[in-house]
């Protein structure tokens, strides 16, 4: 018995699975008169088995990795608490693929930030968001605005959880109109 899975994912959905277990029956009825469900279920739904089993394995991995980042967010958030603050208040600005950062003179203060992560990044294949959240925690700024960020932003949720309170998101200034 081989499992087609019809779906985005290597998993067969409900409809798919019900479908198994009835074609299984089926055939262990025409073959026998009595059932023992833990026998039918150990050797008949077998490959059923070993996709549960990957759904639950891949759902702890999950768990896990999300409890880790809530761990690492929770550390961050500790360090920068504790930092001295280089920044009043730090403008994180959505222009295109890329961000800004500006002070609160509106003066870009990117590459002052960043400069210090420029060689590490490009070593290591550093991500652009991840150098852009190096660089705000460096600046360990007392309020963090984020203009215009996008719906469904990584950096966005990585900046609201890092910083809490102290992170706004602003949605019609005049920064945010002119970007």
């Amino acid at each position: 018995m081989a499992i087609q899975c019809d779906n985005n994912n290597d998993y067969p959905d409900f409809a798919q699975r019900r479908q198994i277990v009835l074609d299984a029956l089926e055939k262990y009825s025409k073959e026998n008169t009595s059932i023992v469900p833990s026998g039918f279920v150990d050797f008949r739904l077998r490959e059923l088995y070993y996709f549960v089993e990957a759904i639950v394995s891949h759902g702890a991995d999950l768990f896990f990795k999300e409890k880790e980042y809530e761990e690492f967010t929770h550390l961050l958030r500790l360090f920068i608490d504790q930092k001295e603050s280089r920044e009043q208040i730090l403008h994180v600005i959505w222009q295109n693929d890329d961000v800004r950062l500006c002070n609160k003179r509106g003066r870009d203060v990117t590459v002052k930030y960043e400069k210090e992560f420029y060689q590490a990044a490009a070593e290591k294949g550093i991500s652009r968001e991840d150098l852009a959240i190096s660089a705000i925690i460096a600046a360990a700024p007392e309020k963090l605005v984020l203009h215009s960020p996008p719906e469904s932003s990584p950096l966005k949720d990585a900046l609201q959880k890092i910083f809490g309170e102290k992170c706004k998101v602003c949605t019609g200034c005049n920064i945010c109109k002119n970007s």
